[in-house]
């Protein structure tokens, strides 16, 4: 079947996990939506780019979530990151 006895890779050290600065410039965002072909997953980086959220919180959101009024998402404290 393939299986391995032991994890080769067990004694490598974990490189740390580093801050990601790249920013995409507004022209080269829409660029990219102009290659995007499906147009819900057009949707999604679009809220992502104007919210700067990130896709799995913009995947989250309800409409109890929204608040008109303010002009926001509020998600409580139990469905936040970082509880």
């Amino acid at each position: 079947m393939g299986l391995i006895d032991a994890n080769p890779i067990r004694s490598l050290e974990k490189p740390k996990a580093g801050r990601r600065d790249h920013v995409i410039a507004a022209d080269q965002f829409r660029t990219i939506l102009t290659l995007i072909k499906d147009a819900e997953f057009r949707d999604l980086l679009t809220v992502c780019w104007e919210t700067g959220c990130r896709p799995q919180e913009a995947l989250s959101v309800e409409a109890a979530h929204v608040d008109v009024e303010g002009g926001c998402w509020v998600f409580p404290v139990d469905e936040s990151k970082g509880i």
